[in-house]
Formats: structure tokens, sequence, C-alpha cells
């Protein structure tokens, strides 16, 4: 039957050959393609935020030199910003270095760390023909931010409900004031030695400041800039915490645990003890509705019951070097940011297990996260890098980086306005960055 049928169709073929029709032999088919001779982009890098992974996932090919696909190469293939292009500087980062799978090779990973326009990216591997991507830009989050000069290594920084920004100065002793939305420090207040923390009232009228070796906590004025008074305790004041409700000052010491101080009258009224906290104390924060305090110290946060001051639980991380520590704005996770781990580890308030989630941020060099700080509307995680020169804005429910704040110089503490409009850093080399969000 089948070979009927075959010579059925032979038979019409060749009638209608016969009568005009125009047959010709067949000349196309699979092609085969050559050896493998250059590189292709065959998905191009696309415009995106600084610090952000480029998405869709750049693609190169392994081509022959007539363009087409080399199936079977498994070459190894590098990306890299090409030189002169785009910002000076610019760091690629992610997986630079891919073999091709069936003649291609996908970068998944791939983020600019600085902004600016008409960067591309050059692809190589031994023994083929480079290519060169199309122009693309990396934007900067945050395109509002103001760069203010502020001599003395600005610091620390506190802003209260109402927008007054106090940021301390570390080498001069002294903090300066603004008034959001004004980015302009209308005054300086003298606050003591070493003041590498502050805190604000709630009401914006009094500020806190840790005077670091000196032992003191320092109660300014902020309205009229008049020194009320200190409170002196034993050893050096790492940092401090001021109480939600604003009555209660809690000075963290590097041997000597916690003081509780009473905000109103000046004075202390109770300590927990380091043989409870820990030494060498770095961070601080408190939960959103619970009478929780988290206190770090170096690979350990010891929380504390602050109607009773004293330790109840901890979370530890093997190895850290935790620098400071923040809560979600709903009381659900606790975040520390660990500069020998480089990055974010992440305990869940809610089941209260101890075991940790990582965020591995920039670069991993060591001693590099600094601060973390929660945006007001509990979307979003701002995390400083002091050797990336960074600031890097993670989605809180994803953890994926979403943007990048290129400061320069060494970010330190992150505060934001109430409103969440601006995030105000303070930078040890000589500025304040203002970030209209």
């Amino acid at each position: 039957m089948s070979r009927k049928l075959n010579s059925a169709v032979s038979l019409a073929v060749l009638a209608l050959c016969l009568g005009g029709f125009g047959c010709k032999e067949s000349t196309t088919g699979p092609t085969t393609p050559g050896p493998a001779a250059k590189l292709a982009f065959t998905v191009q890098p696309g415009s995106v935020n600084a610090g952000v992974t480029i998405s869709p996932a750049v693609q190169v090919t392994v081509q022959d030199s007539a363009g087409n696909t080399v199936v079977g190469s498994t070459d190894t293939i590098t990306v890299v910003i090409t030189t002169a292009t785009g910002t000076t500087g610019a760091v690629l980062w992610g997986t630079r270095t891919v073999a091709a799978v069936n003649g291609v090779a996908t970068f998944s990973t791939l983020t600019v760390d600085t902004e600016g326009a008409g960067y591309t990216l050059t692809a190589w591997a031994v023994g083929l023909a480079s290519a060169t991507s199309a122009a693309f830009a990396a934007t900067a989050l945050g395109a509002t931010r103001n760069g203010v000069a502020v001599s003395g290594m600005p610091y620390a920084v506190a802003v209260s409900a109402s927008g007054v920004v106090c940021v301390s100065r570390l080498a001069h002793g002294t903090i300066v004031r603004a008034d959001l939305p004004s980015t302009s420090f209308t005054d300086t207040v003298s606050a003591g030695e070493n003041p590498s923390q502050v805190r604000i009232s709630p009401d914006g009228q009094t500020a806190y400041i840790g005077n670091g070796s000196a032992g003191t906590v320092t109660f300014v004025n902020v309205s009229t800039g008049q020194r009320l008074g200190s409170v002196a305790v034993q050893g050096s004041v790492s940092t401090i915490g001021l109480s939600r409700d604003g009555l209660r000052v809690y000075a963290l010491t590097d041997y000597h645990g916690v003081y509780v101080i009473d905000a109103v009258a000046r004075t202390v009224i109770d300590s927990i003890p380091a043989s409870s906290t820990g030494v060498a104390l770095t961070g601080v924060a408190f939960h959103p509705t619970a009478p929780r305090m988290y206190v770090s110290n170096i690979g350990v946060v010891k929380v504390v019951d602050t109607d009773a001051d004293t330790v109840v639980t901890s979370y530890s991380v093997s190895r850290g070097g935790i620098r400071n520590v923040a809560v979600a704005a709903d009381g659900s996770e606790l975040y520390a940011a660990d500069a020998a781990r480089g990055g974010l580890v992440i305990w869940n308030l809610v089941s209260g297990s101890s075991a940790y989630q990582e965020v591995f941020i920039g670069s991993g060099a060591w001693d590099n996260v600094f601060d973390v700080a929660v945006t007001p509307d509990n979307s979003q995680l701002y995390v400083s890098a002091l050797a990336d020169r960074r600031v890097f804005v993670l989605n809180r429910a994803s953890r994926a980086v979403v943007g990048l704040i290129a400061t320069g110089g060494g970010p330190r503490y992150i505060a934001f306005s109430a409103d969440g409009a601006f995030a105000v850093i303070p930078n040890e080399l000589g500025w304040v960055d203002f970030v209209r969000r």
C-alpha cells in the first residue's frame, strides 16, 4: 500500500513538472555551521538601576564566520565593562565568566555598581573574535540625592517625627541640625567629647548623645542649643538607644553591660550586667509593640525584656561580626548588619527560631557592611557598605537588591523621615547625603 501511494505521488509530481509548472531541484536544507570564529550579543543588556541585576539576562552566542550558532560549543566566555565607557571606576558585579551551553552563554547575575550613561559590555573567549554590546545606562536610585558638606567627620544621625535632623560630628564634638524638607544645616551645638551616636526625642526637642570613650550621655535642647546636662556610666559608651516612647535612654558599653537612664530625670535607674549582655556591645533596636530590646555583641543578639530589664533569650550567628541591628516595622523580623560575614543575618521573630537567613551584600569585603535600617513603610532595607562606598537598597520581602545609592566615601548610619520621603546618610569623609525617596 505504501509503495503504491509513493508511486502515485511521484507520477503526480512528474505530471505537474512536465506540464510546465517550473519544478526545480531543491537546494535548501539544514545548514551545518562552520568552526567557531566569533562572539555576538544575542540578548543585549538593558538599562537598569545601578546595583540591580540586569534583566533579561545577557546572552552571548558562539558563531561561525557566517553568523550561525555553533551549537556544540562549550567555550568559556567572559564579559567586562568596555574600557572608557560609562562611569570611570564602575565595577561589573555578578558571575562574569560562563561556559556556553549549546553555543550560548547566559549571564543572569550581572549588575553595574555606579550610575552612568553610555556603558557597553565586551565579551571575549580564547581564540574567538570579541563582541561589544549595544549601549545602556545605569540610573541612580534617589536621583535627587543632595550631598551637603559637613566637616568634622559626620557619623551618626537621628530624625524626629517632626523632621528635625541631628547629625553628630565625631571629630568636632558637636551636632548639627537641619529641618526637613530643608537640607541646610542651620545650627551647631556642643555635644561633648567623641559623639559617636545621637538619638532625638519624639517631639524633636531633646537630643541624646553617646560620648564614646568619655563614658557619658549628653542631653541637649535642640531648639536653644543649650546643654541640659550629662550622665556618667562606667566604661566607654559604644552606642545608645532610645525607647519608642522617649522615656528611657539605654547606654551600651564596652565591658559594663547596659545602663538604663530616665530621659526626663536624667539619672541612671537600672542596669543590665555584662554577665547577661556580653561585652563589646555594638547595636541596639526595639520591637515596635512588645517590650523587647535587641542588643548585639559581635556574634550574638541578646533580647531584653524592657519591663524587667532582664535578658530573656538570644540569637547567635557563627563567626559573626555584628555592627548594628534593626527590627521590621511590623515586628516580624530581626536584621543584623554583619561585617565579618559580609551581609545581613535575618531571624524570624514570629517563630522565634534560632535558624537564620543570610543575604550577602556587595563585594563581600571584610568590615564592609555597617548599618541596616528599615523604611517606615516596611517595604525596603537600606544597608550601608563602607568598602563599597555604597548604600544598597533591598526589597524587604524578596531580599533582592532593587537599587544602589553611590554615596562614595564612607557611609555610616542611616535614618528616615517619619513619612519615608527622605533617607539621611552621614558620610565620614565630610558630607551628609539627603536622598529623596
